[in-house]
């Protein structure tokens, strides 16, 4: 599970292999612990993506949330609570689109985000704690050759990428009230 940012997975800053299915029938994997991707070709071999990528520190005020965000989950999974590590995993997810290209979520600093209408009333039920503290949807876009394309960053913290064509995104958008707006962005060289 994730928010619709996707940067969190259950409260949890931490290392993870990943794998996204491209709609022309291969995974695109990796390991988040570093920058790298694989994606097998037809011949059999394996084209590994790597990229440099300047580590991101987890800062107090992040940390203090996911601390208390990692507590609320062990204690309703009855396991103990993960430690929050000094820094972030280069990327969390993987997107293969149907051009074949690779969107590579990358982690960024979190920004203060108070949480919608929705978020605060499902979080309330249930004695959830706020998660006020999210990353601005970033996306290092890569061709399926393995050339990096560029980056793209969404305006809206709570963005969740449904289909990518040519210069064309469709995402699913919540808006202040928890209402979802499927939105249609036209990429352009930056």
């Amino acid at each position: 599970p994730s928010d619709r940012s996707g940067a969190r997975f259950a409260g949890h800053v931490g290392n993870a292999h990943r794998t996204a299915l491209s709609p022309h029938g291969y995974p695109v994997t990796g390991y988040n612990k570093i920058y790298a991707i694989h994606r097998p070709l037809q011949d059999g071999r394996v084209l590994r993506i790597e990229r440099d990528w300047t580590p991101v520190p987890v800062d107090s005020k992040d940390r203090e949330a996911l601390t208390v965000l990692n507590a609320y989950y062990a204690k309703n999974n009855h396991v103990p609570a993960p430690t929050v590590p000094k820094e972030k995993p280069p990327w969390w997810s993987l997107l293969a689109d149907e051009e074949g290209r690779i969107w590579v979520m990358r982690t960024v600093e979190a920004v203060f985000t108070p949480e919608n209408e929705r978020e605060r009333k499902f979080g309330g039920l249930y004695g959830k704690p706020p998660n006020e503290w999210r990353e601005p949807p970033t996306f290092d876009v890569i061709s399926s050759r393995g050339l990096f394309l560029g980056r793209v960053v969404f305006p809206n913290m709570r963005t969740e990428i449904v289909v990518a064509r040519g210069d064309q995104v469709w995402v699913i958008e919540e808006g202040k009230w928890g209402e979802h707006y499927v939105v249609r962005y036209r990429i352009k060289a930056g």
